[in-house]
């Protein structure tokens, strides 16, 4: 199984461009960052928004929030990162 990791910094623009199902074999997690801890619904199984972003934008995300210690964990856990 390969874990795919996706971080979106972007709002609306970057959502389109994920995969509307995941692989077969694959395990998909979304970071929202920066401007996109506002979005609302991401097409994804783990979607996670970073908290340092949340707070700095008074954003409400429904999603769990992560540190940066976590984020760079998921970043170097994944085999592949794509950043949108």
């Amino acid at each position: 199984m390969r874990n795919v990791l996706y971080i979106l910094g972007a709002a609306q623009a970057s959502v389109s461009l994920l995969p509307s199902s995941p692989s077969t074999g694959n395990q998909t997690s979304v970071v929202l960052i920066q401007d996109a801890v506002g979005l609302a619904q991401v097409p994804a199984a783990r979607v996670y928004a970073l908290s340092d972003d949340v707070t700095s934008r008074k954003a409400s995300p429904s999603f769990p929030l992560i540190s940066y210690g976590d984020f760079l964990r998921l970043i170097f856990e994944a085999d592949n990162v794509v950043a949108l």
